[in-house]
């Protein structure tokens, strides 16, 4: 039990602000496995991530999960898959909803009236139909990746967005946070000064369709159509691909910088975000929990069935990583959560 509550308190040091988890799990309905089904957005590698949280979890609760995530984002493929865990009479589902859509959300509805929990992670939907979200607050997520933008540029200069789907709340909470911290920025310090001509411009936003080949198409639109664009910001690990490959392939990493989201090993075609770094075409990311978003999801999925109460909003945290930063233990833990594990079970 010692080792155990160890591996839960250095878990919860990897950004949530979960106030506390239950270390007790229930036996199950007759004493048979709970099951619960994850459904992701799509199969791409950051939600390789999440899939370990959730299976560490899984295996500590004596759980049976499913993943049951459409290849890419389809909210329609994902309430289908809804409905399929229904069929099998699953306990809970864990959904990463690719957008606060009617379809989906009847579909969730008709699993809760037949008694299935339901909890979003990494982005949300409609109160009514989830128990709870746990998630990064994209929001504020954004409004450090424009601090960071603001510095670099030195308060002035033009600034290109490519979100990684206009539909997904989180891409919208993204950009709605990164757009009103450039207002602030905009504004004079002084009521009665008139407004200068030298401020942060968002010149245009592009969509990458939630995969990496169209975000970069999408960079490089921007780049092209914009000469004078000073800075991209990218709101998923896929428009950050996307967006470096462009700035890289362009030979760009000198005059346009890139702020995105998440970390990344070097997969079809694109270096890793460390790499990125190192060669000056990344400035920076936003580095998520995803771990914690799937180790938090059956945890607390767990406690739903065993009808306890639970927050309605569960807060992972955000941090900006950097090249001066990266090598921190801290940041390391929350880019590495495997390696964490097996160090944990080991000692």
């Amino acid at each position: 039990m010692k080792k155990y509550t160890k591996k839960i308190m250095k878990i919860l040091t990897l950004g949530t602000l979960a106030a506390s988890l239950s270390l007790t799990g229930g036996c199950g309905k007759d004493d048979e496995k709970t099951s619960v089904s994850l459904i992701f957005k799509c199969q791409n590698q950051f939600w390789e991530t999440p899939k370990t949280g959730a299976e560490d979890a899984g295996k500590e609760l004596d759980m049976n999960l499913s993943f049951d995530t459409p290849e890419t984002e389809d909210v329609k493929e994902q309430a289908k898959r809804v409905k399929d865990a229904v069929s099998r009479k699953v306990d809970a589902i864990i959904i990463a909803p690719t957008a606060d859509d009617d379809e989906l959300a009847d579909a969730l509805k008709y699993a809760q009236n037949n008694g299935i929990k339901i909890i979003t992670i990494d982005s949300d939907i409609r109160e009514e139909v989830r128990s709870s979200c746990i998630s990064t607050n994209n929001t504020y997520a954004g409004a450090i990746a424009a601090r960071q933008a603001a510095e670099i540029l030195g308060g002035q200069g033009e600034i290109g967005i490519v979100i990684h789907l206009e539909t997904a709340t989180n891409a919208q909470e993204r950009k709605g946070g990164f757009v009103s911290q450039i207002d602030e920025y905009n504004q004079p310090e002084d009521k009665d000064e008139e407004e200068t001509t030298d401020k942060l411009n968002i010149v245009a936003t592009e969509s990458g369709n939630g995969n990496i080949s169209d975000s970069k198409d999408a960079a490089k639109k921007i780049i092209n159509e914009n000469p004078d664009v000073k800075l991209l910001f990218a709101t998923s690990q896929s428009t950050t691909i996307g967006t470096c490959m462009a700035v890289d392939e362009l030979g760009k990493a000198d005059s346009v910088q890139v702020i995105g989201f998440d970390s990344f090993e070097g997969k079809e075609g694109s270096k890793s975000s460390n790499e990125y770094l190192d060669s000056g075409v990344l400035d920076g990311f936003i580095l998520q929990n995803p771990y914690n978003e799937g180790y938090l999801g059956v945890r607390y999925a767990r406690d739903l069935i065993d009808g306890q109460s639970i927050a309605t909003a569960i807060d992972t945290g955000a941090t900006l990583v950097t090249k001066d930063n990266i090598n921190n233990s801290d940041i390391q833990l929350i880019m590495n959560p495997t390696k964490l594990m097996e160090d944990l079970n080991n000692g």
